[in-house]
């Protein structure tokens, strides 16, 4: 006779899970997206409109075209973290490593576009699992290529807004209590961040932690100069989009500064594309360097050249990849040579 079953040891009662925490966190989100809204319109409220609207039709078309120019490259340096991300261990290549890069570039266009005006969680992460898998990466593939990519951005954005603290430190408003010493702090622990990650991958190649069901690899230090290079440069090249259609009359270094702090104020706020975020931090840091109306006519155009025209085209590409399904071609194993007969 079989023994009776042992029944299943139960949890710790402090790790079971809440049945209502993840309401309580919608409905927490939920209600900053409101606020946050509603501030937002406020501070619209009081915007010249009216004068920015013919400020924007009034940019000459040199200005456009350069704004289009920066898009295009910021967009295409973004797309190619997916193809850094992609480069399997020799050890382990699977099916990731046979699908062309220039699909790579493609999904990763897709979904920043789409990450750009609708979100993190739909375009960075949904939307590359969709597209990734139909060209028959396995999810394993999908998730290092996702964290490679949000590595290697805020890499990039660590070391080039260290730099900026300690060169260039933004002239905040009075209402900001923050002082040139806390930002020069600020700016070297950002700083040591990506110098610390290239250190370590310099001198623990290869070293692996395990997490969950994931093992993460430290790259080679050719891989890590290569993702912070890629990440600086995108995020120069972004804000030059906005120096261009302000047409040069703010100094370069004011509008990255601006445009790094709306980065961050846009990640808190889960405000999508940070409509109304990147706004009202480039009026509060600009405002004594440009006119409103030209600020504002700067940032209309800016999301019309780096929001909606690539959202048009990755819409478009969305459905040729989708309808593609490239299957990647394998390696094939050879066989073992058949063994000879021989007569007893």
């Amino acid at each position: 006779m079989s023994p009776p079953p042992v029944p299943p040891p139960e949890a710790p009662t402090g790790l079971t899970a809440k049945p209502w925490w993840p309401a309580a966190q919608r409905a927490f989100w939920t209600l900053c997206l409101l606020v946050t809204a509603v501030l937002l319109v406020e501070i619209g409220r009081h915007w010249d409109w009216t004068n920015a609207m013919g400020a924007l039709r009034s940019l000459p078309l040199t200005a456009l075209l350069a704004g289009v120019v920066f898009a295009v490259l910021g967009h295409l340096l973004y797309a190619s973290y997916d193809v850094l991300g992609r480069e399997p261990d020799p050890k382990v290549a699977g099916a990731g490593a046979a699908v062309p890069s220039r699909w790579v570039l493609a999904v990763g266009f897709v979904s920043f576009a789409f990450k750009l005006n609708l979100g993190t969680l739909l375009g960075g992460v949904a939307l590359r699992y969709r597209l990734y898998t139909r060209l028959g990466m396995t999810v394993d593939e999908v998730t290092r290529i996702l964290a490679a990519s949000v590595l290697t951005n805020w890499l990039g954005y660590a070391g080039l807004a260290g730099l900026l603290l300690l060169w260039r430190p933004p002239e905040l408003p009075p209402g900001w209590a923050l002082g040139d010493v806390a930002l020069q702090v600020l700016g070297v622990c950002l700083l040591l961040l990506a110098v610390g990650y290239a250190a370590a991958c310099h001198w623990a190649e290869g070293h692996q932690w395990r997490w969950r069901r994931h093992v993460v690899t430290l790259p080679s230090s050719r891989m890590a100069l290569a993702q912070l290079g890629l990440s600086v440069l995108h995020w120069t090249l972004t804000a030059a989009v906005c120096w261009a259609l302000l047409e040069q009359r703010v100094d370069y270094a004011s509008v990255l500064n601006a445009l790094l702090v709306s980065a961050v104020a846009g990640l808190i706020t889960h405000v999508p594309g940070g409509l109304g975020v990147l706004e009202a931090i480039f009026l509060a840091l600009l405002k004594d360097r440009a006119d409103q109306a030209d600020l504002l006519a700067a940032m209309l155009g800016y999301r019309v050249i780096f929001y909606l025209l690539p959202l048009v085209a990755a819409t478009l590409l969305f459905f040729v990849i989708d309808r593609h399904r490239v299957t990647p071609t394998r390696t094939a194993t050879p066989r073992p040579a058949a063994k000879s007969r021989r007569s007893e």
